[in-house]
């Protein structure tokens, strides 16, 4: 066990200055292997993401002082409406006449609807029978 600790220590060193020198670097192209197809080794070198493609991160931050205004903001607002949404802030303290004529020409029931006589039903029956087609014969 001690060795393999030795031996990647060994390796870590080795390569631990090449990395330091620029670590997102592209390696230096290598022969590639003639047993392995170029189509094959291809996504089989982009299947992972390395270290660098890690995005940056971000620098446009919210501090604490800017929540605490956006929550103070909020809260006035939320203040606000319920302040101009009131039950007392709804009365119908003025002209009330005016309003229960208004309500009562709206929930008026519709006039009735005229009952047709018998030359209408015949009309329809016999226009009814000129539109219809008898069925087919048999086969």
């Amino acid at each position: 066990m001690t060795r393999a600790i030795c031996v990647g220590m060994a390796w870590c060193a080795l390569v631990s200055p090449a990395l330091a020198a620029d670590p997102c670097a592209t390696p230096a192209p290598t022969k590639p292997d003639p047993d392995l197809a170029a189509d094959v080794a291809l996504p089989v070198q982009q299947a992972y993401p390395g270290f660098c493609s890690i995005p940056p991160a971000p620098t446009k931050l919210r501090t604490a002082g800017d929540f605490k205004v956006a929550v103070v903001q909020t809260r006035q607002a939320g203040a606000y409406v319920v302040t101009k949404t009131e039950p007392s802030t709804f009365r119908l303290d003025g002209d009330t006449t005016a309003f229960e004529n208004r309500a009562k020409r709206q929930a008026a029931p519709p006039p009735p609807f005229p009952t047709p006589g018998d030359a209408d039903t015949q009309a329809f029956i016999r226009d009814a029978r000129e539109r219809a087609t008898p069925p087919s014969p048999p086969r």
